[in-house]
């Protein structure tokens, strides 16, 4: 049989339907930010409030497990099915916060524990930008260290995905206070850090100054060795 009439039998079957298109393989993009109060090397567990009493940590370092303690956290995917985005919740909200847990300065025994509510809670819809998928999120939470201000855990964060290369960007700010972390899966693959940061250094000077994160990592690449440091002030 000659190429011609091998090419005009393809194309007859193709017109026929008997010969569908490769449909575009569908991208799970899991992602999970936190804010999380760690522990103090010289006490862990507690930290003092302004009020003259001590809060409970969240008892940890960094984590990139799902399931680790935190006061505010977003945990979603960003599902390519077909080149149509979605959001698909992990849990039956993306935004969730933990109570606040008062406990004693001397035994760290749990005295009371209040409900911490969400002031911002804020999931913007996919939108597709060229042959990007970007989706924005929106968190905050009352500071349980400082009652006498108006300081809050926060963090609002773009993420930008590209399917073409396997790449995640970020653009975030988050508070100085407490620490915060981004990880994100494809497909279920390895946990792959987006970004940590703090907790830093503040005072009245700097009420209301906020951290800028940016960067991109590739969602493709071999779990890199996470950094070690985390500094507490």
């Amino acid at each position: 049989m000659t190429m011609t009439k091998l090419a005009g039998i393809c194309a007859f079957w193709y017109a026929l339907g008997a010969v569908a298109p490769a449909a575009k393989a569908a991208d799970d993009v899991h992602i999970w930010v936190r804010g999380f109060i760690p522990d103090l090397a010289a006490t862990p567990g507690m930290l003092k409030a302004s009020d003259g009493g001590c809060i409970a940590t969240d008892r940890r370092s960094w984590s990139d497990a799902t399931d680790a303690s935190a006061r505010l956290s977003s945990d979603f995917h960003l599902v390519l099915n077909e080149g149509t985005p979605s959001i698909r919740p992990t849990r039956q909200k993306v935004n969730a916060s933990a109570a606040n847990r008062q406990v004693d300065c001397q035994t760290l025994q749990e005295l009371a524990a209040a409900p911490a509510r969400l002031l911002a809670d804020e999931v913007g819809e996919p939108v597709q930008i060229q042959e990007k998928t970007q989706v924005t999120v929106l968190a905050a939470v009352p500071d349980p260290q400082r009652t006498w201000s108006s300081s809050t855990i926060n963090y609002g964060a773009t993420f930008t995905y590209d399917p073409s290369t396997k790449t995640l960007e970020y653009q975030a700010a988050t508070g100085l206070f407490p620490a915060y972390e981004a990880y994100a899966t494809l497909n279920g693959g390895p946990v792959i850090p987006v970004f940590r940061s703090g907790p830093l250094p503040r005072n009245e000077s700097t009420e209301g100054s906020s951290v800028e994160l940016k960067g991109s990592v590739s969602l493709a690449a071999k779990r890199p060795k996470p950094p070690t440091n985390l500094t507490v002030q």
